[in-house]
């Protein structure tokens, strides 16, 4: 008997295919989508966010330098790689052909004109005087094709033959004014040993133009207009799919519903902000290991959760949730198989039951200038965010507030977290306004246990004293402001007395600033983690969840 093992699909077996472009229900401009992988799209505009982009500068930013989509095996091709793809074309022609005999065909004919007029003006009865002046302006056409014919424009052909072959040239007239403009600009250019007859030169040119034309509509960003079936000729097989994906990648967006169009550009809609934070939070966890440090209990149940993989014998007093499996199991192993089947007491076991305590949190995140290095502040937005999702998915009664730090602070919404950046114009650490702003938000919730999560680089520059905003530099390149750190202090003593914990998340680890912190947590008696921009969501998160249950029974 076969076994089979299913998984968890992987997007893998699916990969983009473009010749399936164009197959699906069309949109209104009669595209279609086809397979347009616009999870894995939006996974890398996300990360864009994380990084400091906003919405409408992670669009460019992926437009212009391309991105890779693991789960389809692919790199998308940005408009400058494919640009260049272009221009490494236009230099095939250059080195291929040239333009010396392009015209040969036209001035060939424009002589027999004038020898088959000229044979006939000879024997013609016209006045002598006449003849010569009609011999005269033959001879004398302008050098250029497209002026001769101009300047043949009315003239009383007496030969037939030069009649006929004018009015052949003459329906050709645009064309050849045309690859006469052609050949002049360009003629420098193309250098290669490959003469092209007249046709064949009408062709190069057409093509030329058009790369010309595909080129420039590629820096400009002008994608919707372009008939891509008709200029794939110029493109590598992965520059046309990438194209393809390049030319929709907005429209797709918001057709998944992560886009949508605002006042400004293209902003996030609810559904993308909570992929975001989705995606931030199974990647921390895909990091998590068993042995990461962290963890706090409570001693106060809250609402329990059935743990369905984990079970214990029946104790007088534990919530009766029957695990009948293992119940019916240990009578069966006790009596044996008999009907009815004898079930003692001690027969019975109950899934053990996690306990959780409703919290209303406060997320505290340092937005000075010295987060932009090292990574820090992609680090902690995306620890926001992931904790944002967390919360409102897995606790949906508690309370989470982001409150971000600088020179001053500000409590920043669910909607504008994925775009915040660190404050440069604003480079201070004013920690003292962004506790208070804690406390105000955790005064709304009276019988939550309340906390504040800290996630920092350093210690204060900035506070206010008797309503005056002031700052203050280190004294030296990692060391402490004093009257800010001063401040700060007592405002960590103020909250300690409301039993507000703090848990501080330290970025460096200057010994100046270790200090800083290490005294805040004695005051508080919170916890300090010390840990790099790469670590910060495993400890963060470890910490949270492990304080939000503790096994009974």
């Amino acid at each position: 008997m076969a076994t089979y093992r299913y998984t968890r699909w992987d997007g893998r077996s699916l990969a983009f295919d473009p010749k399936q472009a164009g197959k699906g229900a069309p949109d209104k401009k009669g595209r279609s989508s086809g397979k347009f992988p616009a999870d894995d799209v939006f996974r890398e505009f996300a990360n864009n966010l994380v990084y400091g982009f906003s919405a409408r500068e992670a669009l460019e930013w992926m437009m212009r330098n391309g991105f890779d989509l693991p789960n389809q095996s692919m790199r998308v091709m940005g408009l400058s790689d494919i640009i260049q793809e272009l221009r490494k074309r236009r230099e095939e022609f250059f080195s291929q052909y040239n333009l010396e005999k392009a015209l040969d065909e036209v001035r060939g004919a424009l002589e027999d004109i004038r020898n088959f007029e000229n044979q006939t003006l000879s024997s013609s009865p016209l006045p002598e005087r006449e003849r010569s002046r009609r011999k005269n302006f033959l001879e004398n056409l302008p050098s250029s094709a497209s002026e001769a014919l101009s300047a043949l424009d009315g003239y009383d052909f007496l030969d037939e033959r030069a009649k006929e072959t004018y009015e052949e040239l003459r329906s050709k007239f645009d064309r050849i004014r045309e690859l006469e403009n052609f050949r002049d600009r360009y003629r420098p250019f193309f250098q290669g040993e490959q003469s092209l007859s007249f046709n064949e030169a009408l062709d190069l040119m057409d093509r030329f133009n058009r790369l010309v034309d595909l080129e420039r509509a590629l820096e400009q960003g002008e994608l919707d207009s372009l008939d891509l079936e008709n200029l794939r000729e110029f493109f590598s097989e992965q520059g046309y799919e990438s194209l393809i994906i390049l030319r929709d990648l907005r429209r797709e967006l918001m057709d998944a519903g992560y886009l949508g169009e605002g006042a400004m550009g293209p902003e996030l809609t609810p559904k993308g902000i909570r992929r975001i934070g989705a995606q931030a939070l199974r990647d921390i966890y895909a990091g998590l290991e068993k042995d990461r440090p962290g963890p706090h209990e409570t001693d106060r149940p809250g609402a329990g959760r059935i743990v369905p993989d984990s079970s214990k014998p029946y104790h007088f007093g534990d919530p009766f949730h029957v695990d009948l499996s293992r119940t019916f199991l240990n009578a069966l192993t006790r009596g044996g198989a008999r009907v009815p089947l004898p079930i003692e007491p001690e027969d019975f076991e109950v899934f053990e039951v996690e306990h959780s305590t409703q919290t209303a949190t406060v997320m505290l995140v340092d937005m000075s200038w010295s987060m932009s290095w090292e990574g820090r502040f992609p680090a902690a937005k995306k620890v926001a965010l992931a904790l944002a999702h967390l919360i409102r998915t897995r606790f949906p009664k508690d309370h989470f507030y982001t409150v971000g730090f600088y020179t001053r602070a500000r409590q920043l919404s669910l909607k504008e977290l994925p775009e915040i950046i660190w404050n440069s114009g604003d480079p201070f650490t004013n920690l003292q306004e962004g506790l208070r702003l804690a406390d105000k938000l955790l005064d709304r919730h009276k019988n939550a246990n309340k906390q504040i999560i800290l996630v920092t680089d350093g210690q204060p520059t900035a506070y206010s004293l008797k309503g005056e905003l002031l700052v203050e530099w280190p004294w030296d390149f990692g060391g402490i402001s004093p009257r800010a750190s001063y401040e700060t202090l007592r405002e960590v003593r103020r909250i300690t007395k409301k039993q507000i914990r703090i848990n501080t998340f330290m970025l460096d680890d200057s010994p100046a600033l270790v200090s800083f912190i290490n005294e805040l947590a004695r005051i508080n008696k919170g916890k300090a983690f010390y840990t790099r921009p790469d670590l910060l969501g495993q400890y963060l998160l470890v910490d949270y969840l492990e304080g939000k249950k503790k096994r009974v029974g």
